[in-house]
């Protein structure tokens, strides 16, 4: 917490509207993660990416057992989500405040005590659902605009430096590669509640030659990163959804692979692994410099700033996807052309 009481000058800038965004993403991400680590000794592990793989396979598997451990995973999830919001005032421990160079600051006040505004703020803010109704306060036209909780506390989220793309790359390998890791781990360490893969579940198809094959690969993984790129139009949530409903398979896969057989995880996984993973990566930054024009615009228009702002903003990131979409296309090229040359 610090006193904005003696910062009440020009220079002080408020978190724009991508900047609030991203950080809210990355958080929700981490908490999963944690909560997906704290659920594994209660045979509960992927309950929350469950949730999410709904979003890509429908309602159709829901029984009575996936509502209990749907329910079980919330409330460890919203009790986590709670404690982690709470210290994002009391010692800015927020990962995507730090990634998104954001800071929550309190004003002091003779009126209000810290704890009580600190509590329901969290509390509002560990739901995503309730998250969002008060993100809807942001909609005002304020030069600096404020959440219903915020205005109502004299909370701010004000802007502590420039982002890069870097710092983008960065958000981009932990949205991409924390989840996957998360599943990977988990499997490992519940290896004896699960069978085993064989590398002839890895093998490819017969009748195919390189280039064949090299072109159908290449194909899917480029549908699949496009469809990570695209979510940025709705503002990275369909490429949230995206990324758990692949991590779950995918992290899943090499965990039993890891546990089957090291050798298929070696030759088999590994070697086209990291090029086309990057070549996610690239794309889900891609989606959120997409997501940064449009938070922009949406941000330029209800706060009456002038277009040419906006115009640096979007020009600047148009550039970024250009090089972005380049870098991830060869990638998926490369990939593509290792899997096909151990596969045939």
């Amino acid at each position: 917490m610090m006193d904005l009481n003696r910062k009440k000058s020009p220079e002080v800038k408020i978190a724009t509207f991508h900047q609030r965004i991203l950080a809210y993403i990355i958080d929700i991400s981490v908490l999963i993660c944690i909560s997906s680590f704290i659920l594994f000794p209660l045979h509960k592990s992927f309950g929350l990416f469950d949730i999410l793989e709904t979003y890509s396979y429908g309602l159709s598997g829901i029984s009575a057992s996936y509502i209990t451990n749907l329910l079980i995973s919330v409330i460890i999830f919203i009790a986590i989500s709670y404690v982690y919001f709470f210290f994002e005032i009391y010692g800015n421990l927020s990962v995507g405040n730090k990634l998104s160079r954001i800071r929550t600051v309190l004003l002091k006040t003779d009126k209000n005590s810290y704890l009580i505004p600190v509590l329901i703020r969290s509390a509002v803010k560990a739901f995503p659902i309730s998250n969002l109704a008060d993100s809807l306060w942001l909609l005002r036209k304020k030069s600096k605009p404020q959440k219903l909780t915020e205005q109502h506390f004299g909370v701010y989220l004000i802007n502590t430096g420039k982002n890069h793309l870097s710092d983008y790359l960065i958000m981009s390998l932990i949205l991409y590669y924390l989840p996957l890791m998360t599943v990977f781990i988990i499997t490992i360490l519940s290896g004896d509640h699960i069978s085993t893969v064989t590398s002839q579940s890895l093998n490819s198809s017969q009748n195919m030659d390189f280039h064949q094959l090299s072109a159908i690969i290449a194909n899917n993984n480029f549908s699949f990163d496009l469809q990570l790129e695209l979510g940025g139009i709705f503002l990275l949530i369909p490429t949230f959804f995206i990324i758990y409903t692949s991590s779950l398979l995918e992290g899943s896969v090499m965990g039993l692979a890891y546990l089957s057989s090291k050798v298929t995880l070696e030759h088999k996984v590994l070697p086209q692994f990291f090029p086309e993973t990057m070549a996610y990566v690239f794309g889900i930054t891609f989606a959120i410099c997409l997501t940064i024009i449009l938070a922009s615009f949406i941000e330029s228009y209800i706060r009456g700033v002038e277009y040419a702002v906006f115009e640096r903003i979007w020009k600047q990131q148009l550039i970024r996807m250009v090089f972005l979409f380049s870098i991830s296309l060869i990638l998926i090229l490369i990939a593509a052309s290792i899997e096909s040359a151990i596969l045939t």
